[in-house]
Formats: C-alpha cells, sequence, structure tokens
C-alpha cells in the first residue's frame, strides 16, 4: 500500500503544513482503489454467501431491495478495505456509521423496481458511491489530522 503524507508538529508545537491536500489523497486512494482485484475465492464466496440474502429479501418479500443491500455492503467494505490503515481510528469509525446508515435510509426509502437493471448502470452507481465515500473519507481524515495536531 502506498504511503500517504501526514501532517507533524515540530518541536516548538506548531502546525506544519499538511502534506497532502484533500483531493491528492482522495485521488490517491481512488488510484490504489482501482488497482485492487479481489482474489478468485473471495468472489466465489461472494456469490454463495449472496444466496441465503436473496432467500431471506424473497421470504419477507422484499426481494427488490436485496440488491441494492449487497451493492451497499460491497461498496462499504470495499472503503473499509481501501481505507484499512485508519481503521484504529475514531473518526473513520464514526464516518463509516453515518456511510451505513444514510446507505439503510436510501435503500428504505427508495421505491426500487423488481425489473432488471444492467449491471453496467449498477456497477456505475456501486463506483460513484465508492468515490464519494472516499472523497469524503479524505476530508474527514484531513479535518482530523488538522485537529490532531493543534
Amino acid at each position: 500500500m502506498p504511503d500517504f503524507g501526514r501532517c507533524s508538529v515540530d518541536g516548538a508545537g506548531k502546525e506544519e503544513i499538511l502534506s497532502m491536500s484533500v483531493s491528492d489523497e482522495a485521488k490517491q486512494d481512488i488510484k490504489y482503489a482501482r488497482t485492487v482485484r479481489p482474489r478468485w475465492w473471495a468472489l466465489v464466496a461472494v456469490g454463495v454467501l449472496s444466496f441465503p440474502v436473496f432467500w431471506l429479501f424473497d421470504h419477507f418479500g422484499t426481494l427488490n431491495t436485496s440488491l441494492p443491500t449487497l451493492d451497499a455492503l460491497v461498496a462499504l467494505s470495499f472503503v473499509i478495505f481501501v481505507k484499512r490503515r485508519a481503521y484504529r481510528q475514531l473518526w473513520f469509525w464514526i464516518t463509516m456509521t453515518a456511510f451505513t446508515a444514510f446507505h439503510a435510509i436510501t435503500i428504505l426509502m427508495i421505491p426500487w423496481t423488481s425489473g432488471w437493471i444492467p449491471a453496467l448502470v449498477a456497477g456505475g452507481f456501486v463506483s460513484i458511491d465508492i468515490c464519494a465515500m472516499l472523497w469524503i473519507l479524505a476530508a474527514v481524515e484531513s479535518q482530523s489530522n488538522q485537529h490532531t495536531s493543534r
């Protein structure tokens, strides 16, 4: 994983200029995310584990929300994987909890179609979702670093 710049504090305790702007960090995270290739067994596991999810949603009569739910789970999991260097930070988990709540509310509030949606369209929305979360996380991380370096 690439080395991401961080702000530092000199001996006098004054804040130095952040070594990486929010846009640079988000672009670097997105660049790294584009290089991630899941292993074949991970894809098989996701496929096998999705069958009970589809069955459960079908059992409760909400099969039309199963694909958006799985898409949100994949997007959130992927962002956690990409930003795994921050997993010990409180700001990271607070932000991820807010993302999860936003996705849950969105899935529950939107009337989803039970018809066929092209994979390219669904994948496009997931990609936009991942990029937006990475940009927001970069901004939150920048703010967190500014507050901790004072």
